[in-house]
């Protein structure tokens, strides 16, 4: 959940940083404009990049036999080698 936070930040900083330049872009419109694009398709791969987090998170894939078991020996702190490719 902190990455969520973090990526969420990281948007809120960003647009903070578009309005706070504005002031300095305003006598300047086409470098605003290309600050702005860059800005916007920046926010959308964040926002897609977080969007794929959340998936992956809310639908985990099922452990494999071999994670299972490597899991099982961490858990138990001992390493099964009869069981073990």
């Amino acid at each position: 959940m902190r990455i969520k936070w973090l990526f969420l930040g990281l948007a809120l900083l960003l647009v903070g940083y578009v309005f706070i330049l504005y002031a300095f872009f305003q006598h300047h419109a086409f470098a605003f404009d290309v600050f702005l694009k860059i800005s916007i398709l920046f926010l959308v791969i964040l926002f897609l990049f977080f969007i794929a987090l959340m998936h992956r998170h809310m639908f985990p894939t099922e452990p494999s036999e071999a994670e299972k078991l490597r899991a099982d020996e961490r858990k138990n702190g001992w390493v099964n080698f009869k069981t073990r490719d």
